[in-house]
């Protein structure tokens, strides 16, 4: 005699195969599974838009996702879109400093003034870019940003 199932009372074979015991994670399928180092592909693809003010970590990070994933086009995107925007994020930065340093030759303490108020809305727009794309790569969801978004998914 076979013990009783709850869950199949009358002893009938399951049209989806075997089922998972409660408690009891299914198997991952090949979809979900696991990018760089282990970590899940939206994990992966937060930390590759980590603001770059951190000494270039977030740079660092997206070109090593990119260099190192091979299979999930998902990582691949947000790691390369993340690699574009931290470069021209840092471009900004620089011709920022640049100009900064003009403005304070040219007009004085004023265009240093000046200078510390673009610099403040620069770095405004890229904590809210950047924290608006992680959570778009938390959530699974592929956020295309105009032109960068077309390179990074045509070279994904």
């Amino acid at each position: 005699m076979t013990p009783y199932d709850p869950q199949n009372p009358y002893g009938q074979q399951s049209p989806y195969g075997q089922q998972s015991p409660y408690g009891q994670m299914p198997p991952q399928s090949s979809g979900n599974a696991p990018g760089p180092f282990g970590l899940q592909p939206n994990i992966a693809a937060t930390l590759a838009y980590i603001p770059t003010c951190f000494c270039f970590v977030g740079l660092v990070i997206s070109v090593v996702f990119f260099l190192t994933e091979k299979n999930n086009r998902f990582v691949r995107f947000h790691a390369l879109q993340g690699a574009i925007l931290h470069v021209i994020f840092l471009a900004l930065g620089i011709a920022n400093w640049i100009l900064g340093k003009i403005l304070i030759a040219v007009i004085g303490n004023t265009g240093g003034f000046l200078n510390l108020g673009l610099s403040l809305i620069l770095l405004l727009v890229e904590f809210g870019l950047f924290g608006f794309l992680m959570f778009k790569a938390f959530s699974n969801e592929q956020m295309k940003l105009p032109i960068i978004g077309d390179l990074a998914e045509k070279n994904a």
